[in-house]
């Protein structure tokens, strides 16, 4: 047992670290009170301008009218809220490698994106402002000298920063450690909450950064210093769990493998409980048959499936049952 003892990674703790950078284009309504004809215009303006861009070829746009289009950008994790705005005009422009994401008329105009596993917020924010700035060369984003950008929300002007990370933390929620941490990272002015909210394994937590005032870069490395902290004490704690723990924990898996297999009891909870396990024991190499990166990806349709109709949940976890056993 020793000899795994070591081998915990990060990106079996931190799932995903995105940051978000949202803007507006000088002379165009806010999105509310865009008419169809002008969601075209702003289209055409912005991609007339991203073409321009040398490696623009790396990006494929497309158009998210329709719930599956709108699932499949959720189950990538890259949307959090079902209340995300989809507008008659709105469109996702993805990297070829998918860690950068463009996304027009959604919520605001413009948001761009960086997105990675493990704890990368600054790698993050560095693709993120990275397209922020060569774009910001070319289009005229709505900018307040003494604000900051300006927003449909007149609250919200500032920075337009925003950033989000996916945890894995079992072994800190058994030492009943998240509380303290839910009121440690509040103190920072950040987000911290169970998945369990939306009726997911509570494993699963949401770090949520968005204060429009901070300095972005600053608050960018705060951002990386904070999660790292979480991640070294879950890596830490987990070691002493399953170092006396690890037979239940097989068992355990094997019992929930079980219970999906006969396709009994197929809920939220089950699911993403059942994927908590695969990660909690891939960690130490107890398990090899996941990839991590599709265990996170069953994970977000799990999310994702919470914004459905009973019918349709039921198909997207049996989906995701078929992919785990």
């Amino acid at each position: 047992m020793s000899s795994f003892l070591g081998k915990i990674s990060e990106k079996y703790v931190s799932l995903s670290s995105q940051v978000d950078v949202y803007r507006n284009i000088k002379g165009f309504k806010f999105n509310c009170m865009l008419t169809f004809e002008d969601e075209i215009n702003l289209y055409n303006k912005i991609c007339s301008q991203f073409y321009k861009l040398y490696y623009s070829d790396r990006f494929t746009f497309e158009k998210v009218n329709t719930k599956k289009q709108i699932l499949k950008y959720y189950n990538k994790g890259i949307f959090l809220y079902s209340n995300d705005i989809f507008r008659e005009n709105s469109y996702i422009a993805s990297r070829d490698d998918e860690f950068v994401f463009m996304n027009i008329n959604i919520g605001e105009h413009l948001r761009l994106t960086g997105k990675l596993p493990g704890v990368n917020f600054f790698r993050c924010g560095h693709f993120a402002y990275g397209l922020e700035s060569d774009l910001d060369e070319k289009l005229k984003f709505s900018f307040n000298t003494n604000f900051g950008y300006v927003f449909k929300d007149v609250n919200l002007v500032g920075n337009g920063l925003k950033m989000i990370g996916v945890l894995h933390i079992p072994s800190l929620k058994y030492y009943k450690t998240t509380e303290f941490l839910e009121n440690k990272m509040k103190k920072l002015g950040i987000n911290f909450y169970s998945l369990s909210k939306i009726g997911l394994c509570e494993d699963f937590y949401i770090a949520e950064f968005c204060n429009h005032n901070a300095e972005e870069f600053s608050a960018i490395r705060k951002m990386d210093k904070y999660i790292t902290e979480i991640v070294n004490l879950e890596i830490d704690n987990r070691r002493k769990l399953l170092g006396i723990k690890t037979d239940y924990y097989r068992e355990k898996f094997e019992r929930y493998r079980k219970i999906l297999k006969n396709r009994e009891s197929i809920n939220t909870y089950m699911v993403s409980k059942f994927i908590s396990l695969c990660i909690l024991l891939q960690s130490l190499e107890l398990i090899v048959d996941y990839d991590i990166k599709e265990l996170y990806e069953y994970l977000m349709t799990v999310r994702s499936s919470t914004f459905l109709n009973e019918k349709e949940r039921d198909k997207e976890l049996l989906n995701v049952v078929f992919k785990l056993i």
